[in-house]
């Protein structure tokens, strides 16, 4: 698709090819993208994070790429007036939350997702929405789980520090002073409602499901499932979405 489609479609811009190109881009960020994008320190002197989330229950971090996938997929989007736009290969920047892709050699990001209604590469599916952090409505990329009366979402974010020690030596093979650690975190979302972290003790989060909270208690007893098992949560949403149907 040329260029000028996807400018008018999508509102694209051109973000630091250079170095988005070469690698995720720490700090504060200068580009058109600062109203799109959450950089928090934890601590100034080693420890970065980008998205950053807070939640009651946290799946447990490991050390990876400031990428989902480190490689170019294939991929579409397809916007809320139903436009679908294919032929370009995107990747998720967790650090910048930026969802990028390759445009006549250029890297590109898209500007405005808020008129997105989902993206989709390397068999997963990405929505753009409103969630609740400590109280505050913030926007942001959700990995999407689960589509229904209740979507099941999981938020992913990316931490760098700086390493030495031994840290450093077993990064010296590959000239790294750095290395990125990657959490996520589940949440809900009932309907247009924003999103809200899943909470981490089993009664709250039976009590989100309001007068279904008996049936999804059953359901969960009968089964013995666990809302803190992934597969488990899925059956539990999946469940409840049936009830709506």
């Amino acid at each position: 698709m040329k260029t000028t489609k996807l400018i008018i479609v999508m509102g694209i811009v051109l973000v630091f090819c250079q170095s988005f190109a070469q690698g995720p881009t720490k700090g504060k960020t200068t580009s058109a993208f600062a109203n799109h994008q959450t950089s928090e320190t934890a601590n100034q002197h080693e420890l970065y994070s980008g998205g950053a989330i807070y939640s009651d229950f946290k799946l447990e971090g490991t050390a990876g790429s400031a990428y989902l996938i480190g490689d170019w997929q294939e991929g579409i989007i397809i916007m809320k007036d139903n436009t679908v736009i294919s032929g370009n290969k995107y990747r998720y920047n967790i650090y910048t939350q930026q969802m990028q892709f390759i445009s006549n050699e250029d890297t590109m990001a898209v500007a405005n997702p808020g008129e997105v209604k989902f993206i989709q590469f390397a068999d997963k599916v990405f929505v753009h929405t409103d969630y609740y952090c400590k109280n505050e409505l913030k926007q942001g990329y959700f990995e999407l789980l689960e589509d229904g009366e209740c979507s099941l979402l999981k938020r992913w974010v990316v931490s760098y520090r700086l390493v030495d020690g031994e840290a450093k030596q077993r990064l010296s093979a590959s000239n790294d002073s750095e290395e990125f650690i990657r959490e996520c975190s589940c949440f809900l979302k009932f309907g247009d409602q924003p999103a809200m972290a899943l909470k981490s003790r089993k009664k709250e989060f039976i009590n989100c499901f309001d007068e279904d909270s008996e049936q999804i208690s059953a359901y969960m007893k009968r089964g013995k499932l666990k809302h803190k098992d992934q597969d488990d949560l899925l059956g539990i949403v999946s469940y409840y979405n049936q009830l709506h149907r």
